[in-house]
Formats: structure tokens, sequence, C-alpha cells
């Protein structure tokens, strides 16, 4: 609600003038219940979910963010009791993280059975189609020893890094299947032809 600027353009017109109406009938103005002067605040009042709110930025560097709020939601947990309707939230890149380690725990799977499904549509075979998916562990521990030599930390964009290296696995044990058992079939074809 924003009055008029008469009413709010000095606190002697807001005392006076702002009415507040009272429960068993009538009104007074405000200056009876409350003192109104001016005095030096926040340029703004910041609230979330209809309910004040204050942030606290944090950097973090040289590790990853969901280690650095684990242990900081402990240290704050430990050392600080909020009074009764105060509470804290983590927020930002870490809320990020956290929703899609939410959404990793079901695309991963889905993702993994259609790759699996597709590979037995095009070799119509079980143990072929394994073959390619055991390649698939092999690729994501030198994704993670990759990860390791060069420092990373395990965030969103690195986890689907893992699913388009899981991608192009498979289309690698695709194509050297395909080339192994054309190669067997010619083998196989010089063999008949000679005896």
């Amino acid at each position: 609600m924003r009055y008029p600027r008469d009413f709010r353009s000095s606190p002697k017109a807001i005392a006076s003038d702002v009415l507040i109406t009272l429960p068993g009938g009538g009104t007074i103005p405000l200056g009876e219940v409350a003192k109104v002067e001016l005095v030096r605040g926040p340029t703004a009042i910041r609230t979330e979910n209809g309910q004040l709110a204050v942030y606290i930025y944090v950097d973090v560097r040289d590790r990853d963010i969901g280690g650095f709020v684990t242990e900081a939601r402990q240290a704050v947990a430990d050392a600080i009791e909020f009074p009764p309707g105060a509470y804290a939230v983590w927020s930002g890149q870490f809320e990020y993280l956290e929703r899609a380690e939410a959404r990793t725990k079901i695309v991963v799977p889905v993702t993994l059975f259609i790759i699996f499904l597709l590979l037995y549509l095009n070799f119509r075979k079980i143990t072929e189609t394994l073959i390619v998916m055991l390649s698939l562990p092999f690729a994501l521990v030198g994704g993670v020893w990759l990860m390791w030599l060069m420092n990373f930390n395990m965030s969103v964009a690195v986890g689907v890094g893992f699913i388009a290296l899981a991608g192009v696995a498979a289309e690698t044990g695709v194509i050297m299947l395909i080339y192994l058992d054309a190669a067997m079939h010619e083998v196989a074809a010089k063999r008949a032809a000679e005896g």
C-alpha cells in the first residue's frame, strides 16, 4: 500500500494524518500509538516468500560448493541458535547443484536405459549390447582421473559432461564392434573361399 505524497511527505504528516482503525470502531492518528521519525536505515528492504531476508554472499574458491556448504551448514548449526521465526537457507549455485543432483538421479538411469535399448535395437543381440555397455564404466573412470589430474570439482557442468562422455563411449564402442564384426566376417569369408 502506498499513501499519497501529502500523507508521507514528513514524519509530522504521517503521525497526524494517517489514521488507524480501532477494533471497536473509530480511528486514531498513527502518532498516538507509534513514534514516527526519520532515521538512517537500509536503502531497500528485501523480502522473500513474504518474510524479511538478509543475504550473505560467499565466493568459494579451490573447492566444491557442495562440500563447502555442508561444512558451513554444520558450523552455523553448532554456533548459532536462531530465534523463533528466523532460519538460514543456502541458495545460489548450491541450490542449482541440489536440484541438478535430484534430477540426475532420474536422468542418469533413464539415459543408460535408453542407450542400452538403442544398442539392443541396433545389434539385436544381448551379448554385443552388454559388451558396449560394459565399456562405459571404463570411460567414466578415465573422466574421474582427468578431473583429479586437472583439480576440477564436481559441478552441474561436469555431470552433463559425464553424460556426454557416456554417449561418446557408447558410440565409439558401437563403431569398434561393427568394425570387429566386419573383420570377423571377412576372415570367415576368406577361410570359406580357401577351404
